[in-house]
């Protein structure tokens, strides 16, 4: 079992649930830093940018499922974004099938993938590609890598994760700049963008859940929605961890963190990966949180 990205956010929280799966399993990561310290069976440093590798890799070490979680967010440029999501993307399923391999793959895509709907929810019918950078380039990731499928007879499936949030969250991302803020010293303001936007907001903890669950059952070709189901305002993001800190902070616009294309309210239905195989969150957006702050202030 391959698990491409292991180094990241996503990887380090799906190798602890995947050590935990009863049935055993060989668990082989890939990743750009020289080494990591995780509970592997092998760990390759490899670029899948570089085809060669790749294919030796496939020949020497062919794996039955793999978990593809490798790629570059915001605020990378867009250009360099192409090359290693999609590029890598390309060159990963191509080197499987010209080693005549048919592992499941999961694929990593994004609700970014989804231009905005009138009323806010999303479901896996609705139209791509999205309206920002990211969104477009992980549409294109996610596109290809069902094509190649299809034309490789590799069963791939996509995971479609709405706003992670859990302990871990790189500080790129609003959940964990509002932490950072909230779990220093002092008293300093917290500097905010638009806090009345909505969005759907899920524990990485129930996410990597979910990619088992699609790598198990999933069917060829199809996109599954990881989501709770809920828009919850980014002002109560700071509710919560302003209650965690004792409410010692207070909490000011800063103009230049408004967007303008920001949509209002974006959330996301997980009906069918919950008629698939029973999948649902469990992690409580206030388990999350308060997780988030004990880490950072530990």
């Amino acid at each position: 079992m391959w698990v491409t990205g292991v180094a990241g956010f996503t990887g380090r929280h799906l190798i602890t649930l995947l050590n935990e799966v009863t049935e055993p399993l060989t668990l082989v990561g890939l990743d750009m830093v020289p080494s990591v310290v995780m509970e592997l069976d092998d760990y390759h440093h490899v670029d899948l940018r570089q085809m060669a590798a790749v294919e030796a890799l496939a020949e020497s070490t062919p794996p039955d499922i793999v978990f593809h979680l490798a790629g570059l967010m915001p605020p990378k440029p867009e250009a360099d974004m192409w090359q290693v999501n999609a590029g890598g993307t390309l060159n990963l399923i191509q080197a499987l099938g010209e080693q005549h391999l048919s592992p499941r793959v999961v694929c990593i895509g994004s609700a970014a993938e989804y231009l905005p709907t009138q009323a806010g929810l999303i479901t896996e019918a609705d139209r791509c590609p999205g309206y920002t950078p990211y969104g477009r380039v992980k549409w294109g990731q996610t596109s290809m890598a069902l094509a190649l499928g299809r034309e490789y007879g590799i069963d791939v499936m996509v995971a479609r994760p709405f706003n992670l949030i859990g302990p871990g969250l790189p500080n790129t991302l609003v959940a964990a700049q509002f932490c950072e803020q909230f779990a220093r010293h002092g008293d300093a303001p917290i500097k905010v963008g638009n806090i009345e936007s909505a969005r759907d907001f899920i524990d990485i903890r129930d996410a990597v859940a979910a990619y088992w669950q699609i790598a198990c059952h999933g069917e060829a070709g199809e996109i599954y929605n990881v989501c709770t189901g809920v828009a919850t305002k980014i002002a109560t993001l700071l509710d919560h961890f302003s209650e965690l800190c004792g409410g010692r902070h207070r909490v000011e616009v800063d103009r230049a963190r408004l967007k303008s294309i920001d949509a209002n309210v974006v959330y996301g239905t997980f009906d069918k990966l919950h008629k698939l195989c029973g999948w649902q969150p469990r992690v409580s957006l206030q388990q999350s949180l308060s997780d988030m702050y004990q880490e950072a202030v530990s």
